[in-house]
C-alpha cells in the first residue's frame, strides 16, 4: 500500500461511522483505529435485550450493574467500548477521550458466554477527532 493510500484510509477513520452492534454478538470490530487521548464522540440508539423482553436502550438497565457482566462498573445491557484492554462504558452518548491505543470495539454488557439469547441491535455513530 503506498503512503498516500494509507493516509487515506487514516482519514476515514476520522469522519463520522455509522455501524450495527447487535446484542448477539461479542465485541463487534468498529473498524476504526485510534490513539490513546484521541477524542471520541460515541452516540447509539436501538433497543436490544440481554435475554429476551424487556427491550433496553444503549443504557441498559439503568442503575443495576451485576457483578457478572464483562463491565461490572456498568449497567447491564448497556453499550460498552474497548480498547486494548481498557473497557468503557458508552451508554447512549460517550464523549471523551481514548482510553488507549488500539482498535474500537464495541458490545452490550452481558455476561460473557451469554449472548446467544440476545436480541436486537443499535444503531451506532462514531467520530474519532
Amino acid at each position: 500500500m503506498t503512503q498516500s493510500a494509507a493516509a487515506g484510509m487514516r482519514a476515514v477513520a476520522t469522519l463520522p461511522r455509522a455501524i450495527e452492534v447487535p446484542a448477539s454478538a461479542s465485541w463487534v470490530d468498529t473498524g476504526i483505529e485510534v490513539t490513546q487521548g484521541a477524542e471520541l464522540e460515541i452516540t447509539a440508539s436501538g433497543q436490544w435485550s440481554n435475554a429476551g423482553p424487556p427491550a433496553k436502550g444503549p443504557g441498559g438497565f439503568d442503575g443495576y450493574v451485576h457483578p457478572g457482566t464483562v463491565l461490572a462498573s456498568a449497567p447491564l445491557a448497556a453499550l460498552i467500548g474497548k480498547v486494548g484492554e481498557e473497557m468503557f462504558a458508552v451508554g447512549e452518548r460517550f464523549a471523551g477521550r481514548s482510553p488507549a491505543t488500539g482498535r474500537l470495539y464495541l458490545s452490550i454488557n452481558d455476561t460473557a458466554g451469554t449472548f446467544g439469547d440476545n436480541q436486537g441491535v443499535l444503531k451506532v455513530t462514531i467520530t474519532v477527532k
